[in-house]
């Protein structure tokens, strides 16, 4: 048993070259378009499956109620934030005229 283990059996490896283009073969004509409507159909019949179904019927109107809720929020947010954005400028501009305000009573109490 261990002479045949010791022995080793040469092994001949063949190269197999192709002389055709790389790449996948094309499919036979109208076979894409098969194949698209069996997608298209399976596809149908899933959502057709999924459309009865209540509790996707719920979750859908849960997830409705939510980004119409998020998105008031978000305006409600963004209207608030031009509130106050208003308001620092007005502040600042203020801050601005009693400046130059300032800086002329200073210039006509030394000139004068």
């Amino acid at each position: 048993m261990a002479n045949i283990i010791a022995r080793r059996i040469p092994v001949a490896w063949i190269a197999v070259i192709s002389s055709g283009p790389a790449g996948p073969a094309r499919n036979p004509p109208g076979t894409d378009r098969l194949q698209k409507a069996v997608v298209a159909a399976v596809g149908l019949a899933a959502v057709a499956r999924i459309a009865r179904d209540r509790r996707t019927h719920e979750r859908i109107i849960l997830v409705a109620i939510v980004l119409a809720a998020a998105a008031d929020a978000a305006r409600t947010g963004e209207a608030r934030s031009k509130e106050r954005l208003i308001a620092w400028d007005k502040r600042q501009a203020l801050a601005v005229q009693r400046r130059v305000k300032a800086a002329l009573s200073q210039k006509s109490l030394a000139t004068g």
